[in-house]
C-alpha cells in the first residue's frame, strides 16, 4: 500500500494565510465569546493517489456554528467506490476520548432524516450550537466514478446532540474507508480529526 498522506490545517486567528505541513491554511478570526470553536484540523489517507484535505471554513462564534469542508482527490488512474450519502466522507458524528459526540451535519440536508425546520436553532444556547432534535441520516451506497484529477467535496457544520454537552476543549476524530464496492474491500482509509477550544 503507498505510504499514508496527511495534511494539517491550523487556524492562525487573523485574516490571510500561511503555509504548515506542506498545506494552505485558511481562517478568520472570530467572535469566541463563550463559544466552543474548531482551531485546528488534519486529514489524512491511507493511499497516496487519493489524498484528502480539509480546511476550516467558519471556527465558530455567536453568529454561526463551526464550518469544515474535506475533498478527496484522485491523482492515479480512474476509479471509483461507494463513498456514502455525503460524498467523499459518509460518518456524521466524530468522539474525543471521553466518548463526547461532535455532530456533523452536512450541508446537503437532504440527507437528514428528521424535522430540519425545527432541528437547526438560529442562535447557541450554554457556550455551543445545539441541536433542538437529534438527527437521523438516509443510507446510500452509490458507486461514484472518480477520473484523475477528479475531486469529491462536501461541508460539514459542527453540532452537539440535544442531550449532549458543550464540547469539551481537546482532540475529536473519526474515519470512514469507501468500499471498491458493495460489500468489497476498502478503497481507501479516510481520517478526519479536529481540535475543539472552549
Amino acid at each position: 500500500m503507498p505510504s499514508p498522506t496527511t495534511c494539517r490545517r491550523t487556524l492562525l486567528g487573523a485574516v490571510g494565510s500561511a503555509v504548515f505541513a506542506g498545506c494552505t491554511t485558511f481562517g478568520a478570526q472570530e467572535d469566541s465569546t463563550a463559544i466552543s470553536r474548531i482551531v485546528d484540523l488534519e486529514t489524512e489517507s491511507s493511499s497516496s493517489d487519493l489524498p484528502f484535505d480539509g480546511e476550516i471554513l467558519t471556527a465558530g462564534s455567536t453568529d454561526e456554528p463551526p464550518r469544515i469542508r474535506v475533498v478527496l482527490e484522485n491523482r492515479g488512474a480512474p476509479t471509483g467506490g461507494s463513498f456514502g450519502s455525503t460524498p467523499p466522507f459518509s460518518t456524521h458524528g466524530a468522539t474525543n476520548d471521553d466518548g463526547v459526540i461532535a455532530s456533523l451535519i452536512p450541508a446537503n440536508r437532504e440527507i437528514v432524516v428528521g424535522n430540519t425546520t425545527t432541528m437547526f436553532p438560529d442562535e447557541p444556547t450554554e457556550h455551543c450550537w445545539r441541536l433542538n432534535t437529534a438527527p437521523g441520516f438516509e443510507l446510500r451506497s452509490d458507486y461514484t466514478e472518480l477520473d484523475n484529477g477528479g475531486t469529491l467535496a462536501t461541508e460539514f457544520t459542527v453540532w452537539v446532540g440535544p442531550d449532549e454537552q458543550c464540547l469539551p476543549a481537546g482532540e475529536y476524530s473519526t474515519s470512514f474507508a469507501p468500499e471498491e464496492g458493495e460489500g468489497t474491500d476498502p478503497l481507501v482509509e479516510l481520517t478526519l480529526s479536529f481540535a475543539v477550544e472552549s
